[in-house]
């Protein structure tokens, strides 16, 4: 079964809620296995996100000001890269707005793995669409990096 968010325009499939009424947080949880990865799938589902997913083993929902705060997230998958956030830390906010990676990690294509960018900052915009900055190793072919 899954849960809406529908001020975050996500939805998330998992098999432990706890409402924490005090805190006035929701905790997520789950043991599910997704391609190798265990935990609760996110899935958005604002139209123009093409229903980009993550999973999490560890989520909270702070109702205060309507964020989904997750932990664990190993990576993202997004247009023809690969995106491993800084602590394994991904938070989204209302209307599906993942907020700004920073010193995170990237990995393009996902075919050939050929491009390493680190301390990057990321904008993650959909399943198809991102924008970062960050630095990259040239090797020339005497094997000098610049």
């Amino acid at each position: 079964s899954y849960i809406e968010f529908p001020v975050n325009k996500y939805i998330a499939y998992m098999d432990e809620l706890r409402w924490y009424m005090d805190k006035d947080e929701v905790d997520m949880n789950s043991s599910m296995n997704e391609i190798d990865l265990i935990g609760s799938r996110f899935v958005s589902v604002r139209p123009d996100q093409d229903s980009i997913t993550f999973v999490a083993p560890r989520a909270k929902y702070a109702m205060a000001d309507r964020t989904i705060r997750t932990e664990g997230v190993k990576l993202i998958r997004v247009a023809d890269a690969t995106i491993y956030p800084e602590a394994e830390k991904l938070n989204v906010e209302r209307n599906a707005v993942i907020t700004t990676l920073t010193n995170s990690k990237i990995n393009a294509n996902n075919d050939l793995k050929y491009h390493d960018i680190y301390n990057a900052t990321i904008d993650i915009l959909g399943k198809k669409k991102y924008k970062a900055t960050g630095d990259y190793d040239y090797e020339d072919a005497l094997g000098k990096i610049q």
